[in-house]
């Protein structure tokens, strides 16, 4: 009797692990002198899907930093990061796996991949099991690349042991691992046997079981502030575990702290704050996921890092960085919680449904912030006299969210909430998997009501021993009286923009009535608020539809109606979601005249007012004020009116800028275009003024996929300039005449961005009455050991027709430059663009023969040249270049040294050999010396946006 009870008992507890399809024994040995861990591992596979397996692939995540070519080292590099790429062998760390035994079995396992393909003679059939025994060896590199390694006092293991990959009936799923640790997690059992020497302590996910190290923890637990002594004799742990992951942080320097009798904290410096503010901290976020889903999420571990390198958490020990203030350490915990439950513990396709895995938690971090800290701002002075000074107070902490999302969707930029994690742009993996996906979780429960929203999402997580989008969405049909389709099926697949507009509303003695149109391209619903002396009346919602409809309220007296008066939804413009019951300007929200920039309110009409400053040689000090209706987030039309005095000419001059925006709904060939028209007013010579207009149309190519590196341009424009002459002008006639032209100008660029190996492309056309001509560039460049680039570049341009040569006219106003251009069209920033002496003379620009000493050579019919940057050693290199001019009876050349402060905006060049002279040995050698520097805005922001969007 008792023998069967014992028996039945035994099988009861372990069907936990019989239920698993993966069964792991590690025996590991860890050597703090040498940073490696060995051991080796036994394996048990049973096969509980359908399908017949014919291999068994091995995760070797190692190999991740190990190759240079994985799928990481790829991704660090599109995301500009090549320390990694850079870094010694021993530093990235390493693993030697020779062979895998099976059965008879022995398979050599390749030296370089991160995931191994193991074939088998038999497959294996469905509810079969097989066993695998191998031997290894990790050698931990440094953790600054992902996590993984030694931080100076943590040795960190997160999820770094080789491991089957995840499968199914559809075999299995090869995902390598990624900069953001997006996983697809399968639950497994763990057994691990771990040796290291007694002065270490370790936080794991999983359960330890040795008796005398949870008889130690437990008395540092009690006496928090004594540090932890022991020797270097081993000592082994037995840790088990069934769950998603593993990981082990082993460190000599913990202080031990309780959270609770059941939970411990683990912190590597004796931080008097943190265990307070933890303990208090947690009973907050207990309190607000019990009412949220009626579970408190309170069984885990934690560790607070100096330094957290990487995105990930676990199915049982959270990891956060050390805190700057009680706010963010409750935000922080909540969306680590978070993150434990519907990230790892109900194993959603992170790859694939990565909204559900990592949009579920950033939008309960959020729903947890707007509850406990409501008063809290985006930017941490908002609630300063400088904050409100620029209107940041009225924005509240969740509002980044809209700000990130808004500034890539009206580029054209904005990708499907369902988009897979390895197809999103690094940007867009923030905007789109968290940020859109946080504000159409916050409509939909706007929409079904908080309550039912609670409700779902509490069956969600009682009923699903897995995650995934049809469970979600019959949870909503569960309990919603209202049909969710229009998000599931309408709202996640497409990035299609949802937009609507009230224009209208009239109130009848007997009823009242509001037009909404649809601006966008989405059928969602709406609702609308009424307001009467700042407080709300009542909200309804309605379906939505196409084009314009007229649609009945609750009859009452309103001072406004609002659409969407939650306003924390995806919608591409909320400016015009207010209609005022007056009779004048019905549309327009009170105006702000806002100093310099700030962020769009929804609730303001906005004017940007700001103080100038800026310089160059003729006009010196221009003080002035731009005008403006640009927020840091694009607008459909936008507007720059900028006035500035002259303090050299005592002149008024300036500039304008009117541009459209356009970002087709579906595009094809480009994701915007933009059409605009502008104008300048200012100073070439002394006393000489210019001005210039130009209507533009840029188009900008949509990319070949949303990840790509490559970005191309195509800008046509005419440019109209008008100079003044002197008086006294003595120049040769058809100098006269170029006072005043006209030029059309075509330009395409194909850029790559890769960081490692970038390269520009340039077609350049113009054509004016007195000449036509083109322009070929190749800029190339390679990124050497020393993280600066070595820069080859070539540039092949002709005259089409020259009526000046044609005339016997050479160097003339539209010639090409072996040292740079003329810029007769004034694009470049030129401080003293007319200036023969003095330091502005010597600022230029890599343009047409790109030669960096001044040769004063000029093309009237065709020019070709290659320039070459090497660098040598931090800011300082050298530089060759070598040209043809109309002919090839003379071969230009030129050698010097360079000092590249900040490459292609502030450089300087010393001449060594220009023609064979020894240039230092020139009378007034500095004068020879030339610099660039360049302010461009737009340039500045290209550059920064490499491998972001």
């Amino acid at each position: 009797m008792y023998r069967f009870l014992a028996i039945g008992i035994l099988l009861l507890f372990s069907l936990p692990l019989l239920a698993q399809p993966v069964r792991y024994h590690y025996n590991l040995k860890f050597d703090d002198s040498t940073q490696t861990i060995s051991g080796n591992a036994k394996v048990s596979l049973h096969n509980n899907t359908s399908a017949t397996l014919k291999e068994i692939v091995l995760h070797l995540p190692p190999r991740a930093l190990e190759n240079k070519k994985s799928y990481l080292q790829k991704e660090l590099v599109e995301f500009q990061k090549v320390d990694a790429y850079f870094a010694k062998p021993e530093e990235l760390g390493s693993i030697k796996i020779p062979t895998v035994q099976f059965g008879d079995q022995i398979a050599t396992i390749c030296t370089k991949c991160e995931f191994a393909k193991i074939p088998l003679a038999t497959p294996l059939l469905p509810g079969d099991s097989i066993k695998l025994r191998f031997d290894f060896q990790i050698a931990l590199g440094s953790y600054e690349f992902n996590g993984n390694g030694f931080d100076g006092k943590v040795f960190r293991i997160i999820d770094w042991l080789p491991n089957i990959a995840t499968f199914d009936s559809t075999g299995f799923h090869p995902y390598p691992l990624s900069f953001q640790w997006d996983v697809y997690p399968q639950k497994a059992s763990y057994s691990v046997d771990l040796s290291l020497p007694d002065k270490f302590l370790v936080a794991s996910n999983a359960e330890l079981s040795t008796s005398s190290e949870k008889e130690r923890l437990d008395y540092l637990k009690a006496h928090p502030y004594t540090p932890h002594l022991g020797s270097d004799s081993l000592k082994t742990l037995h840790f088990d575990h069934i769950g998603t992951n593993l990981q082990f942080f082993i460190s000599r320097y913990y202080f031990v702290f309780p959270i609770d009798k059941n939970r411990t904290l683990y912190l590597t410096s004796p931080d008097k704050f943190s265990p307070s503010a933890i303990e208090s901290l947690d009973q907050q976020v207990s309190t607000f996921f019990k009412g949220e889903i009626d579970d408190a999420l309170d069984d885990y571990d934690l560790i607070i890092l100096d330094d957290k390198i990487g995105e990930y958490q676990s199915d049982h020990l959270l990891s956060l960085e050390m805190p700057k203030d009680a706010f963010k350490q409750a935000a922080e915990l909540a969306h680590a919680r978070a993150e434990m439950l519907f990230r790892y513990q109900l194993q959603p396709n992170g790859i694939n449904e990565l909204w559900l895995a990592r949009g579920v938690p950033y939008f309960y971090k959020y729903q947890f912030i707007n509850e406990f800290y409501p008063e809290e701002k985006w930017l941490p002075f908002s609630n300063s006299f400088v904050g409100r000074f620029f209107a940041l107070d009225a924005f509240d902490y969740s509002y980044q969210n809209q700000f990130l999302y808004l500034y890539l969707a009206r580029q054209g930029l904005d990708q499907s909430i369902s988009t897979p994690a390895d197809s999103l742009s690094r940007l867009n993996y923030e905007a789109i998997a968290e940020a859109k996906t946080f504000m159409a979780l916050n409509h939909l429960r706007e929409y079904i009501s908080p309550n039912t929203f609670k409700r779902s999402m509490k069956r969600f997580v009682e009923d699903s021993s897995t995650s995934s989008v049809p469970l979600l969405k019959s949870s909503f049909e569960y309990f919603s009286n209202k049909s969710v389709d229009w998000f599931f099926q309408d709202w996640l697949p497409t990035a299609k923009p949802y937009d609507y507009a009230l224009t209208k509303t009239d109130y009848c003695p007997t009823i009242s009535t509001a037009t909404v149109k649809n601006k966008g391209a989405l059928i969602l619903p709406y609702s609308l608020t009424g307001i009467k002396d700042d407080e709300v009346v009542l909200t309804q919602w309605y379906d939505g539809h196409d084009s314009a409809k007229t649609v009945q309220m609750y009859h009452a007296d309103y001072d406004k109606v609002v659409l969407n008066y939650h306003q924390t939804v995806p919608e591409m413009n909320q400016k015009d979601n207010t209609y005022f019951n007056r009779l004048l300007f019905q549309r327009l929200e009170p105006l702000r005249l806002q100093f310099y920039y700030s962020f769009e309110d929804p609730n303001r009409s906005q004017l940007f007012w700001t103080p100038t400053i800026s310089y160059n040689a003729y006009d010196k000090l221009l003080l002035g004020v731009s005008l403006d209706n640009s927020s840091l987030v694009q607008k459909p039309f936008e507007y720059l009116i900028g006035p500035d005095f002259s303090t050299g000419t005592g002149t008024l001059t300036g500039y304008t800028s009117f541009k459209y925006n356009f970002v087709p709904e579906q595009p094809k060939l480009f994701h915007q275009i933009s059409a605009g028209l502008y104008t300048r007013y200012y100073h070439y010579d002394q006393d000489l003024a210019y001005f210039r207009i130009s209507p533009a149309l840029n188009f900008y190519f949509k990319k070949p996929y949303p990840r790509s590196s490559i970005l191309q341009q195509l800008k046509l424009r005419l440019v109209h300039l008008d100079r003044e002459l002197p008086d006294n002008f003595t120049e040769p006639a058809n100098e006269i005449g170029n006072s005043s032209f006209t030029v059309f100008n075509a330009n395409y660029r194909y850029q790559e961005t890769n960081i490692l190996h970038p390269y520009l492309l340039q077609a350049d056309f113009q054509l004016g009455d007195q000449f036509s001509r083109i322009g070929l560039e190749a800029d190339l460049r390679w990124m050497l050991p020393n993280k600066k680039w070595l820069i080859w570049r070539s540039y092949a341009g002709a005259f089409f027709f020259n009526k000046f040569y044609e005339q016997g006219i050479t160097n003339s106003y539209y010639s090409i430059g072996l040292s740079g251009t003329k810029d007769f069209l004034f694009d470049l920033p030129f401080f003293g663009r007319s200036d023969e002496t003095g330091i502005w003379s010597q600022q230029f620009f890599v343009s047409e023969g790109g030669f960096k000493s001044a040769t004063n050579v000029f093309a009237d019919q065709w020019m070709l040249s290659t320039n070459l940057v090497v660098p040598i050693w931090s800011v300082f290199g050298a530089y060759a270049d070598a040209g043809l001019s109309d002919g090839f009876n003379k071969v230009y050349y030129d050698v010097g040294l360079r000092i590249s402060v900040i490459t292609d905006f502030f450089e300087v060049y010393f001449p060594m050999v220009n023609q064979g002279n020894f240039v230092p040995t020139d009378y007034n050698y500095f004068s020879r010396i030339r610099f660039i520097l360049d302010i461009d805005q737009s340039n500045i922001i290209n550059r920064l946006r490499r491998g972001y969007y």
